[in-house]
């Protein structure tokens, strides 16, 4: 069969420390203005606060970090390394995230993404969440910064 197509899968799992050098790599490919070392651990030493990796035949290519809140899920980190966007790798981390929802709970996933950030701004509407705040002057870097308070919402219980 000279014409088959190999499928890669993608696997989640939970951040470990020998992951950060990845993950920060990943963090420079992506964003202009990069949280540092420091920083993630900063994150991942509160309580409410976790972090999951993506592997594709057995190298980290995405990570996601988030926060639990009594109603909601901060995702407060996220990306994909450019070269495996658009595989499916996102998506897998989403999904993994929604799992995490409980309509009686924690029943939406909320996040900002930079104006600029067209193409997270439609991954995330591909994956269902909608645009609910426009943000002006979010990022302490940038003085004329905007950013959009993106939500994934399963209509669960408000609770106040």
């Amino acid at each position: 069969m000279s014409n088959s197509i190999q499928v890669t899968q993608t696997h989640i799992r939970w951040m470990i420390r020998s992951d950060l050098d990845c993950v920060m790599q990943i963090e420079k490919e992506v964003f202009d203005y990069h949280w540092s070392r420091e920083e993630f651990l900063i994150a991942l030493r509160q309580s409410n606060c976790a972090a999951m990796v993506a592997e594709r035949n057995g190298e980290v290519v995405g990570y996601m970090v988030y926060e639990l809140h009594r109603d909601r899920i901060e995702l407060i980190n996220f990306a994909v390394r450019p070269r495996s966007q658009r595989l499916g790798v996102g998506a897998a981390l989403i999904e993994r995230l929604k799992s995490k929802l409980d309509p009686q709970k924690r029943h939406k996933i909320v996040c900002e993404l930079r104006e600029r950030n067209v193409d997270g701004q439609l991954f995330f509407r591909n994956a269902g969440f909608i645009c609910v705040s426009i943000l002006h002057g979010w990022y302490a870097v940038e003085e004329e910064s905007v950013a959009y308070r993106m939500e994934f919402n399963t209509g669960g219980i408000r609770n106040g």
